[in-house]
């Protein structure tokens, strides 16, 4: 007598997504969305419809609803999977693709369903993210921003060329670096690259002064770096007001910064709390009396 099995398959929810950005005066800010229903803050995502074609169009249509923006889609992002409920309540899995989208115009208005829409810069979205996940997907979409817009500016330069008068191009200055003198390039460097992850990506001899750049490690270009350099000139520290800022991941990292500082004798300030322009911050002195500042919550904090 045989024995017949009956194999179940678990179902599968198909959703879509984006993580949707503008540049409001030369900031780049993301949207968030607050669903009273789950008391969460989020990227705007819904359910695929039959009337859709693709994922890629339900995240489009589910994102446009959801925000009120005309969109328009840069790339795709990644997706998640959890599980959740589907026909019949049955167990099933929930896959949310996501794509980067750009906002055109157009407003939002609360429904039901998203009764809140913020513009936020991408270090206080961070933190009001209710989901690890969602984090992690404005990490890769911040990073995929700044790779396109540097990309766009190198298309613009090959395309200005000599064009404005008398053969030099018109436009404003971008910051690229902050160079300071040391009396000690080895000291400097530990220090630097212990407190703020920084890297040396450059190193040279000229002369009797000795140069080191230090850059972002997970930068494929480098849009600021940090110049030290120890020669025959002697080093003083900038100041009284005068201090290099960092944005660090967390009020705890502020503090953990803090209590490193204390236990080796460099710490200038304790934290304290700022307000939402400022921040959660801590100071501390180079091994040339610089004041570095680190705070979590600031304006112009990093991604």
């Amino acid at each position: 007598m045989s024995e017949k099995t009956t194999r179940t398959t678990q179902q599968k929810v198909l959703a879509g997504g984006g993580v949707l950005w503008r540049s409001n005066d030369g900031q780049l800010e993301v949207a968030l969305i607050h669903r009273p229903k789950y008391d969460d803050w989020s990227f705007p995502k819904g359910k695929f419809k039959k009337s859709d074609k693709s994922v890629k169009q339900c995240a489009l249509r589910e994102v446009r609803e959801e925000t009120g923006f005309e969109v328009s889609i840069d790339r795709e992002l990644g997706s998640t999977q959890y599980r959740t409920t589907g026909k019949n309540d049955a167990e099933a899995v929930k896959i949310v693709d996501y794509w980067l989208m750009q906002a055109g115009p157009g407003k939002f208005v609360p429904t039901k369903e998203v009764d809140e829409l913020h513009w936020l810069g991408p270090q206080i979205a961070k933190g009001r993210l209710s989901y690890q996940f969602d984090k992690e997907l404005l990490t890769t979409a911040v990073q995929v921003i700044k790779t396109k817009s540097l990309r766009d500016s190198a298309k613009h330069e090959a395309t200005l060329g000599t064009v404005s008068s008398g053969g030099k191009r018109e436009g404003t200055a971008q910051l690229t670096h902050l160079a300071l003198a040391v009396r000690n390039m080895n000291d400097s460097i530990e220090f630097y690259e212990r407190y703020t992850g920084l890297k040396t990506i450059h190193s040279r001899t000229d002369g009797e002064t000795r140069v080191a750049w230090l850059g972002d490690p997970k930068e494929p270009y480098q849009n600021f770096v940090l110049v030290l350099a120890q020669g025959p000139e002697v080093a003083r520290p900038i100041g009284p007001f005068a201090h290099l800022g960092f944005a660090v991941e967390s009020r705890d990292d502020v503090d953990a910064m803090a209590k490193r500082a204390a236990d080796e004798g460099i710490l200038a300030l304790a934290p304290i709390e700022g307000g939402p322009i400022v921040g959660y911050l801590c100071e501390v002195r180079d091994p040339d009396g610089n004041l570095c500042e680190f705070s979590y919550g600031q304006a112009l904090g990093r991604s």
